[in-house]
């Protein structure tokens, strides 16, 4: 089984714009040709942000 390989690039994804609708697509392929299935496992997102299991990360950030 191959791994997964990323094509967005690791780092800062950008600032998002407080109480707007705002998205952000993940970029990676299978080398083996198999479906991906994204999943957050950890660290932290802005409340109200999250991410969908085709790779988007969606919401619409709110202050805490």
């Amino acid at each position: 089984m191959a791994y997964p390989q990323w094509i967005t690039p690791a780092g800062h994804l950008g600032t998002l714009p407080e109480l707007e609708f705002w998205q952000y697509d993940l970029d990676a392929y299978s080398p083996s040709g198999d479906a991906l299935t994204f999943t957050f496992l950890s660290g932290e997102m802005p409340p109200g942000v999250q991410c969908t299991r085709t790779g988007r990360l969606q919401g619409v950030p709110t202050v805490t």
